[in-house]
């Protein structure tokens, strides 16, 4: 009886109604193991890098390396999703991705990549950048293809399964990769990679789109004018310049402590790529709480909520930094993840209200931009990390974020920042 019960439910419930579209059900898996290849790789080729050098310089060249795209062609992969099937751009992005993986699995089987060969990690730092060069140009893609593959009254249902399954599987996956790590090493790990992007890249191909959709037909030097638009009108508006520069400035900050990982859970920590993982998959986890919970309230004084993000930001980069306890630890990057989520959420709300409806998809593409820029940070971290230590590099920028915090308290235009949200 209670069975039937709760198939009846599921029957009723509309929840995932939107798995039921072919196109979509095979984006939705596809998207999984995506989200399996980036989140694995965010730990395997840093951490992979610093034990071939032993080089906090190289973990920031390598955080240099990844950002240069995202700042270069950001804006550029916005135009070309209004212009190139997203369908084909997609699924090209998951073939490259499938050809550079399986390039550093077969490097390090054969030993090519290795602690003997002493510039061999350039490879890893050159795969990521042709890595990221996919990620900007397909990035708003992903994000817009949605559109293409359900009926428009199911377009926000199968945009929250997307967004929480995400969410869900970067936890997963973060956890599964510095276990893989640790059991098949390195190589295997890869081979993996290679597989999951294979597995991508099939169920683009099998996924059906809306063959009528419209796409432009402007030319480049068109786009270029409308990047030089938006551009121009980001910096004649005060209001929104100085929010997109606050954002950048705690981005860049923040940075860190992400780049700096392996030192603190090869060195510091001595937990390894299990506890790096670990660490990455509970400030995901984190994150999610806190996007559940913000979804169920009413946002009410952003600009206060950006600054206490701001201060907690501060005040948990520099506990973190010099503390040896693995519990401690554990229990900071939760509130990270807490924090960082209601930063990024206070700080879109605040542009998209700022923002004119013509000109929003410009001021959120420069917001992207300022992403890669964070990279910078990282590439500043690693120098400053071998010459004062991981750990008060880690602590000088979480203080650096702190008296940002305090400026903004100063700063004449604070209260324009208090709006409410009904």
């Amino acid at each position: 009886m209670a069975e039937n019960r709760v198939i009846g439910f599921f029957r009723r419930t509309q929840s995932f109604s939107s798995l039921k579209s072919a196109g979509f059900g095979f984006y939705f898996l596809a998207m999984i193991a995506q989200t399996g290849v980036t989140s694995v790789t965010v730990i395997a080729q840093s951490l992979l890098v610093y034990r071939l050098t032993g080089s906090a310089v190289a973990l920031g060249i390598m955080a240099l390396a990844s950002s240069i795209p995202i700042v270069l062609l950001s804006l550029i992969g916005g135009a070309a999703a209004e212009r190139i099937s997203k369908k084909k751009l997609i699924a090209t992005g998951q073939f490259i991705f499938i050809i550079t993986n399986l390039v550093l699995a077969l490097a390090l089987t054969t030993g090519f990549i290795s602690a003997e060969h002493t510039g061999s990690w350039w490879i890893i730092v050159a795969v990521s950048f042709c890595q990221n060069i996919v990620w900007a140009i397909t990035s708003s893609s992903q994000q817009s293809v949605i559109t293409e593959l359900v009926m428009r009254n199911k377009f926000m249902n199968a945009l929250s399964i997307h967004n929480i399954g995400n969410s869900a599987f970067q936890i997963v996956f973060s956890l599964v990769g510095g276990i893989m790590i640790d059991t098949i090493k390195f190589s295997g790990t890869y081979y993996v990679l290679t597989g999951l992007a294979a597995f991508s890249f099939l169920f683009l191909i099998f996924m059906k789109v809306n063959p009528q959709v419209y796409y432009s037909t402007k030319k480049m030097h068109n786009t270029i004018e409308e990047i030089k638009s938006g551009l121009k009108y980001v910096a004649k508006s005060p209001g929104i310049l100085a929010l997109l520069i606050i954002s950048m400035a705690t981005l860049f900050t923040t940075i860190p402590q992400i780049t700096l990982m392996p030192i603190f859970t090869d060195k510091i920590l001595n937990v390894g790529a299990s506890g790096f993982g670990l660490l990455t998959a509970v400030a995901n986890g984190g994150a999610l709480v806190m996007s559940i919970f913000l979804a169920t309230v009413r946002s009410s004084n952003l600009g206060i909520w950006f600054l206490l993000a701001c201060f907690a930001w501060a005040a948990a980069l520099v506990v973190f930094a010099f503390s040896t306890s693995w519990p401690l630890v554990i229990g900071i990057m939760v509130i990270i993840g807490f924090i960082r989520t209601v930063h990024q959420a206070a700080s879109v709300t605040l542009l998209q209200q700022e923002s004119e409806s013509g000109h929003l998809s410009s001021v959120m593409s420069v917001m992207s931009v300022g992403f890669g820029i964070s990279g910078v940070g990282g590439f500043a971290a690693g120098y400053l990390a071998d010459r004062v230590g991981a750990q008060w590099a880690v602590a000088c920028f979480g203080i650096a974020l702190g008296l940002l915090a305090f400026f903004l308290i100063l700063m004449p235009g604070r209260k324009k920042m208090q709006h409410d949200v009904h």
